[in-house]
């Protein structure tokens, strides 16, 4: 156990000497007092120096948030015709590739649908065959110029409804290849309608019963991509200049003993009046699927380096009389017990935004020692 050698503090007859400035804003403190050492006081006490400047800090916020999947990531399957639903192949918790059907109905309005387009088909190929026979006829001279036009003015009707029909089957999930395959075989049945998942993901909802009648455009299921999840925090207005997106940041669920690591993603541009904070949104990753939507997480956040025009180590601070105090070195070698406000700090630093000045020495390290002979001299 180290044994601290009697030391002497003495105050100056005049229990004031004029403060150094702090900077341009820094007012000049009142009542400030000057603590005096000897030599061998000083030495035996172990009082280390450091002198004020610019250095960075590293802010750590602890912040409580709530776990959601973002609307990019969800997909809302619909019945695109009206019909009744003949089979349900997926239900909710089951995965689903984008393609894969996920329930079929019947429908009487996408008979017709078809119907239609092979009507139009035959129409087009009709009008297309009756102006090549047109054409032949009016280059042997049988046949007028007039009627030729009448011809292709068909054709270019024909064409038009069958775009119009080849449409609509397509805004339905139909392609091209597949009509034309299903009209080698019309006995198939026109009505049966595919539900397939518009993308890949979990069914995370559903609302589809057997037998069922749904109208066009009702939701039958909703898809998600649970690969990545958000969290959602709000950081104060304080401390929003220290956190950038790409910062990376921790995430922990207590309840289940979770923690992933994850990177802000998004920042508010507005700030909520009430709470004075701005949202900020982290993604992570959840391939394993852990992370749940509606979860709480607590999310650490350590900022991106803030530079600080005037900071000292956390080791020279001191609240005396809940006011802030360092001991700032003077130049006949005592401590000026100056009070001071600050700003950004971290486990290392800490920033002090006035009473001082950068290039000005302050006791750091067992600086308690001036403390302590400061409260003692006070009290008596």
């Amino acid at each position: 156990m180290r044994t601290w050698l009697p030391f002497v503090l003495f105050l100056t007859a005049s229990a004031c000497r004029e403060a150094p400035s702090a900077g341009p804003a820094a007012p000049e403190p009142a009542g400030s007092t000057v603590l005096e050492l000897s030599d061998a006081a000083r030495a035996s006490s172990g009082i280390e120096l450091e002198t004020a400047g610019p250095r960075e800090a590293r802010a750590r916020l602890a912040i409580q948030g709530d776990v959601s999947l973002p609307p990019a990531q969800q997909a809302s399957v619909v019945a695109k015709v009206p019909g009744v639903i003949q089979n349900v192949r997926k239900r909710v918790g089951d995965s689903a590739k984008r393609g894969e059907i996920l329930a079929i109905l019947e429908s009487r309005d996408l008979a017709d649908a078809k119907m239609a387009y092979f009507e139009a088909e035959h129409t087009l190929d009709f009008a297309s065959k009756a102006l090549t026979r047109e054409k032949r006829l009016v280059d042997k001279g049988i046949s007028s110029q007039e009627a030729y036009q009448e011809k292709q003015h068909a054709l270019e009707e024909a064409k038009v409804a069958h775009a119009g029909t080849l449409q609509r089957l397509k805004i339905l999930g139909f392609q091209e290849v597949e009509l034309h395959d299903l009209k080698k075989d019309l006995k198939r049945n026109m009505a049966t309608y595919r539900v397939r998942a518009p993308v890949s993901g979990q069914i995370i909802k559903e609302a589809i019963t057997l037998g069922a009648s749904v109208s066009a455009d009702e939701e039958l299921f909703l898809l998600a991509d649970l690969g990545s999840v958000s969290i959602n925090v709000n950081v104060p207005v304080k401390e929003i200049r220290a956190v950038q997106t790409g910062l990376p940041v921790k995430v922990f669920c207590t309840q289940t003993d979770l923690e992933s690591q994850g990177k802000v993603t998004w920042i508010g541009a507005i700030a909520d009046r009430a709470t004075r904070t701005v949202p900020v949104r982290i993604e992570i990753d959840n391939a394993d699927g852990n992370w749940r939507p509606g979860m709480a997480a607590r999310v650490e956040i350590e900022s991106s380096a803030v530079p600080l025009p005037v900071a000292v180590s956390p080791a020279a601070v001191h609240q005396i009389e809940g006011k802030t105090t360092l001991f700032v070195e003077q130049d006949g070698g005592g401590f000026e017990a100056r009070n001071v406000e600050v700003g950004h700090q971290d486990d290392h630093v800490v920033e002090i935004t006035s009473g001082l000045r950068a290039g000005e020495r302050v006791a750091s390290t067992n600086s308690f020692v001036l403390k302590a002979e400061w409260l003692k001299r006070e009290g008596g």
